[in-house]
């Protein structure tokens, strides 16, 4: 539902969603609720316009992946919208700004993801410009 509000340009929608995952992964301590909720998030945020968030927050996610030793299967529909959200972040915010934001979501931990994902204000506004 999140992937399709997304490319239904419907980030809010999609928000909607993404909170039902957080609180599903909240209740049920469930680490694939709480990957999936900073997917989904992440997907929001860059489909919703705030790229720089929405960029962070899929960097933290592959940091969380490889700690656990998830790999994601590069064939999955769910990576390949992934992909399509993270290369129009690219080319909106260019190589620079990108791979500051890339580096700032590699840093953070699991809460400070979750709290980027799940705060109202955009923090996009701290990324260094091109």
């Amino acid at each position: 539902m999140v992937t399709i509000s997304c490319l239904q340009n419907d980030p809010a929608k999609a928000k909607v969603y993404c909170f039902e995952f957080w609180a599903l992964g909240r209740e049920t301590g469930s680490l694939f609720a709480a990957a999936f909720a900073l997917w989904a998030f992440g997907l929001a945020a860059i489909f919703g316009g705030e790229l720089g968030r929405g960029v962070r927050l899929l960097a933290a996610l592959e940091v969380l992946f490889s700690h656990h030793g998830l790999k994601p299967s590069g064939s999955d529909p769910s990576m390949m919208v992934l992909q399509q959200a993270l290369e129009r972040a690219r080319a909106q915010l260019g190589p620079t700004v990108f791979e500051a934001a890339q580096q700032a979501g590699r840093a953070l931990t699991p809460e400070q993801a979750i709290a980027l994902a799940t705060e109202n204000e955009s923090e996009d506004s701290l990324l260094p410009k091109e």
